[in-house]
C-alpha cells in the first residue's frame, strides 16, 4: 500500500534568510496577497532576551504573524492515527 502522507518534518538549514509569505498591516495594499514574499532578517529578533535567541521571539518584527491551515476534507480517525503513528512518534 502506498503511503499517501508526506512527512512534514524538514531539516533546518541556515537561520536567515527564510521566505516570509504574505503581507502585514504595515504594508501597502499591493503587497497584501499570499504570493508576496520577503526575506526574513536577524533584526526582527535583535532584542530577544533569550540565549540562544529564539526563532519565534520577533520583538522587532511585530508585523509578522501566521496562517492557520487545514485539510480541505477532514481525515478519518483512522487516517489521523496512522499519520501520527508513522511520523510523530
Amino acid at each position: 500500500m502506498e503511503n499517501k502522507f508526506k512527512n512534514p518534518m524538514t531539516s533546518v538549514g541556515s537561520k536567515y534568510p527564510k521566505s516570509v509569505k504574505g503581507g502585514s498591516y504595515l504594508d501597502e495594499a499591493k503587497e497584501l496577497r499570499c504570493a508576496n514574499r520577503i526575506a526574513s532578517s536577524p533584526n526582527w529578533n535583535q532584542r530577544d532576551p533569550q540565549i540562544p535567541k529564539s526563532k519565534w521571539w520577533l520583538t522587532d518584527g511585530m508585523f509578522m504573524g501566521f496562517r492557520v491551515v487545514r485539510p480541505l476534507v477532514q481525515p478519518s480517525k483512522e487516517e489521523i492515527e496512522k499519520f501520527y503513528n508513522l511520523y510523530l512518534q
